[in-house]
């Protein structure tokens, strides 16, 4: 049994007077403890995508299933409950609180939730913070820190209350080289000593061949989806090709 499954997933909105198309019978299945990533040009319908499996958005017409439940007809109040206690989320600007700690901002989801007891949010905001290595950083202000040390708060908001599935946009879009591949290995540590599933939306290549697989997006189509190997880099992809074959099938 698929962890997620997207069935036919199309998305359009208005532009003036004109119908834009973002999605297109989008359809693949997502894995428990996989790594995806998702690519795409810009205006391929990425982080559409994404913010359909977290219940941000719903498609105009397909099924998003959740372990064989069919979540895309869930209320507004059922989508907000599936963001706080199954989907951690990290945002491409972080959506963090710039007056506020680092510690009050992880401390968030621990607030809408009925997972953590009160008595044990503390404990919780604390092991998150250590295993991302930024417990010095807990009473500093989000106003502080570096850009890096921002998206470690992010990441450790969207695991605190122990999310099963940690959905990116661009979590490395902002950050430097050495930042960026911080942040890949603690999103790969989730996965494989956390047993955590990823979803991430990238358009940086070197990020996306360090995962599991790639979804690709061209014009709203899905038009790859591959399960990566040791070695495979982005000289492998013909865009062209895959259109082809895409539309073939």
């Amino acid at each position: 049994m698929s962890l997620i499954e997207l069935a036919n997933i199309s998305k359009s909105y208005k532009s003036g007077t004109s119908k834009v198309e973002a999605l297109k019978e989008v359809s693949f299945t997502v894995d428990r403890g996989e790594m995806l990533a998702i690519v795409g040009p810009s205006g391929s319908g990425k982080t559409t995508l994404v913010n359909i499996i977290a219940g941000f958005l719903t498609p105009d017409s397909g099924k998003v299933y959740l372990k064989d439940v069919d979540i895309s007809t869930y209320s507004d109040g059922q989508r907000a409950k599936l963001r706080s206690d199954f989907w951690g989320y990290i945002a491409q600007d972080y959506l963090l609180i710039p007056s506020d700690t680092a510690y009050q901002n992880i401390e968030i989801p621990l607030q809408y939730t009925d997972k953590v007891k009160r008595s044990d949010r503390k404990k919780k905001v604390y092991e998150v913070a250590k295993k991302l290595g930024i417990e010095a950083l807990l009473y500093k202000k989000i106003s502080s820190l570096s850009g890096g040390e921002k998206q470690r708060v992010a990441i450790a908001r969207a695991i605190v209350n122990d999310q099963e599935v940690i959905l990116a946009d661009e979590p490395t879009g902002a950050l430097d080289i050495e930042n960026r591949d911080h942040v890949v290995e603690a999103l790969r540590e989730l996965q494989s000593v956390h047993d955590k599933t990823v979803i991430l939306i990238t358009h940086d290549l070197e990020v996306a061949y360090n995962c599991d697989r790639i979804i690709r997006l061209h014009g709203g189509y899905l038009v790859e989806d591959r399960v990566l190997n040791s070695g495979d880099k982005e000289d492998d992809y013909d865009l062209a090709v895959a259109e082809d074959a895409y539309r073939d099938s």
